[in-house]
């Protein structure tokens, strides 16, 4: 299936596991294209990007709770931002132009929202490219992790 036709489509093969909500996740090779596009165009033209990356759960887990996290996130996110499948049962936000704050940022924003709701945040990793303390030093663009809640 070309590119274009997965961008129209926009289905997982976890379709089943969230219904409706799975209509807006791009699935796990679409995804990694767009990561792929964007680090490109970082390393073309210059600027930043960042990852939000959601550990949502595991099969023996709570659909519920998986999907009430995904639409959060689906619900949250900007038109420019891609949402998709990272990993089976995790979620990716794919920030083009935004730096690590403000991928911090909306990592709180979810996180607030999820709470605000008395549900369990999930673990999440915040990956930014390029690194710009790795860049000053001269060695290949790296991640920076970051997986707590501001709040918590």
């Amino acid at each position: 299936m070309s590119f274009l036709n997965q961008l129209i489509n926009l289905r997982s093969v976890n379709n089943v596991m969230f219904g409706k909500t799975a209509t807006r996740i791009l699935s796990e090779d679409a995804f990694r294209q767009i990561l792929e596009r964007e680090r490109a165009r970082t390393d073309r033209y210059g600027g930043v990007f960042s990852l939000l990356v959601f550990h949502i759960g595991n099969p023996n887990g709570n659909l519920q709770k998986r999907q009430f996290i995904a639409e959060i996130i689906i619900n949250r996110v900007r038109p420019t931002d891609d949402v998709g499948w990272f990993e089976k049962y995790t979620l990716g936000v794919a920030l083009p132009g935004t730096a690590h704050e403000g991928a911090i940022k909306l990592a709180d924003d979810i996180c607030q929202k999820i709470l605000a709701r008395k549900q369990t945040v999930p673990r999440f990793e915040v990956y930014t490219y390029p690194n710009e303390r790795l860049k000053k030093n001269n060695k290949d663009p790296q991640i920076f992790r970051k997986n707590r809640c501001l709040s918590e």
